[in-house]
């Protein structure tokens, strides 16, 4: 099974040097949006004082295959979005 790393970024990196064994690339997907959120739950500041939040995902090679992202948006930024 493949070894997958997540790695934390806001305003400071913070790598992942053990990584998880997982069975796919869609397995680490639901890792990394579980991880998100439980780290979240845990220091929800992170988000609440306008940065944006990712788990960065590799391969054990390192390569990156994607990321989960959660940023807060305020009401009148929203609108320029749309």
């Amino acid at each position: 099974m493949p070894l997958f790393h997540f790695d934390l970024a806001d305003h400071v990196r913070e790598p992942d040097p053990e990584g998880t064994v997982l069975p796919s690339v869609a397995a680490a997907r639901i890792q990394a949006i579980v991880f998100a959120g439980e780290y979240l739950r845990d220091h929800p500041k992170l988000i609440n004082e306008g940065r944006d939040f990712r788990v960065e995902v590799s391969d054990e090679e390192g390569c990156g295959l994607f990321a989960v992202r959660i940023e807060l948006i305020e009401q009148d930024r929203l609108a320029e979005l749309s």
